[in-house]
């Protein structure tokens, strides 16, 4: 029998705390007297739908379409890119782990737009509107 199950866990002062004790502890009986992994990952928030628009139908577009930089590049060449040097360009640094902005809180990956925002005008001669100056589907509305 092959059993598998992901549970949500909280951690406070070092105890385990499950969402779903009863689920949790069924389980845990399915594998009496037998050997069993319990793997640990990090929960990441993931990105809102409204942020993905923002970022792939405002920001990587407006690159896309108007700068010579990004002329013709697909939205995902541009996306790593922008993780790159934004996020992992690290000259005569130890190597790190590295950073992607899918795995950014939202105070982060704001904070990631707002240096795209500023860096823009002076680098790529384009304006890149914030996210309440446009409507879902990227059309610019101030």
């Amino acid at each position: 029998m092959r059993l598998e199950k992901r549970f949500l866990v909280k951690q406070k002062n070092g105890i385990i705390i499950p969402d779903e004790w009863r689920l949790y502890h069924n389980n845990i009986k399915k594998f009496k007297d037998q050997d069993f992994w319990v793997v640990f990952e990090k929960v990441f928030k993931q990105r809102s739908i409204q942020e993905n628009r923002y970022l792939f139908g405002c920001v990587i577009k407006i690159l896309i379409e108007q700068t010579e930089s990004f002329g013709g590049w697909e939205s995902i060449e541009v996306y790593r890119w922008l993780e790159w040097f934004f996020l992992n360009n690290w000259p005569d640094e130890k190597p790190r782990p590295w950073i992607s902005i899918k795995n950014l809180s939202t105070l982060d990956f704001e904070a990631l737009m707002e240096r795209i925002r500023e860096y823009a005008p002076q680098e790529w001669d384009c304006i890149i509107p914030e996210p309440n100056q446009v409507n879902l589907t990227g059309e610019v509305i101030f």
